[in-house]
């Protein structure tokens, strides 16, 4: 169950206190490094709400910017991100 299966969107304020709340054992990322995404993905260009469109948007810029990275590692990291955001979301 995702984030949007409900709603079309979601108040920025809800989609950082999932972020906050939600438990990943397989990504293994810390509550501040997701909180630390919503800041840098969803910037204040996204205003208040985050339709399901703006975030497929983001999920698509991040998929373009694994094909620049320069190293397995980073490129890793970024379909880490894809994934982790993709399992919350519900896409």
């Amino acid at each position: 169950m995702g984030i949007f299966d409900k709603k079309r969107k979601i108040r920025r304020k809800d989609f950082r206190d999932i972020l906050k709340k939600e438990r990943t054992r397989s990504y293994k990322y810390t509550k501040q490094e997701r909180v630390k995404f919503e800041k840098e993905l969803f910037g204040p260009k996204y205003g208040s709400l985050i339709s399901e469109k703006e975030y497929k948007g983001v999920l698509r810029k991040l998929r373009k910017e694994k094909y620049k990275v320069k190293t397995r590692d980073e490129r890793a990291d970024i379909e880490r991100k894809i994934k982790y955001l993709k399992r919350i979301g519900g896409i």
